[in-house]
């Protein structure tokens, strides 16, 4: 069958249009990775990794952490003195620095069993004087209570000592700090009070 000039062009563009379309299926399939050309490699993928910075190192800074405002809690719990034995209030041991060793110079102890069954005082002689000022049972068990205490005395005698006892300490650190006698016994014939103490910055 013959063909006119017509007919011709019409076939011609029909030819072209259909192998564009083809073409742009072919590319956009081999750019999206899907179509692998027979005799070509597929175009390698990219990858971006994102590592989280490391948490510690040196690399990192870091603020120091605040001081301790006044009236703020230090340390809380309880200790236990036996004859001869003392506290520092200020210790930052898990044991509150309870020792045997108990100068009364320059000693960073607050309180002591005095091992002679006389009862409990200060073995730094600079607060010997001015150790602990008892609480009695209207006042509150606070900061504020103890910062403005003012009746202090130097010791406590063996008859003086019960459970539920209440006194504020200045600590040789000076800070502030109330203390309670939770139980006392005396084993063998030797002193053994348990105390509970909250020290709050002075």
């Amino acid at each position: 069958m013959a063909l006119d000039n017509g007919n011709k062009v019409a076939l011609i563009s029909a030819f072209i249009g259909g192998a564009f379309t083809i073409a742009a299926a072919i590319i956009g399939a081999e750019l999206s990775g899907a179509v692998h050309i027979s005799g070509s490699k597929p175009s390698p993928r990219t990858t971006v990794t994102v590592t989280a910075a490391p948490s510690g190192g040196t690399g990192n800074i870091k603020n120091p952490p605040a001081p301790a405002s006044k009236g703020m809690i230090l340390k809380e719990g309880p200790f236990t003195l036996t004859d001869s034995y003392c506290v520092d209030l200020d210790s930052g041991s898990p044991n509150w620095g309870v020792t045997n060793i108990c100068p009364t110079d320059s000693s960073p102890s607050d309180i002591r069993n005095d091992g002679t069954g006389t009862g409990i005082d200060a073995p730094n002689s600079n607060t010997t004087s001015n150790a602990f000022a008892p609480l009695t049972s209207s006042q509150s068990s606070s900061f504020t209570t103890c910062q403005s205490a003012t009746d202090y005395v130097g010791l406590f005698n063996e008859d003086q000592l019960h459970d539920g006892l209440r006194f504020c300490v200045r600590t040789t650190a000076g800070n502030i700090a109330l203390v309670q006698i939770k139980s006392m016994s005396s084993p063998d014939g030797n002193s053994k009070i348990t105390f509970a103490a909250i020290v709050w910055k002075g």
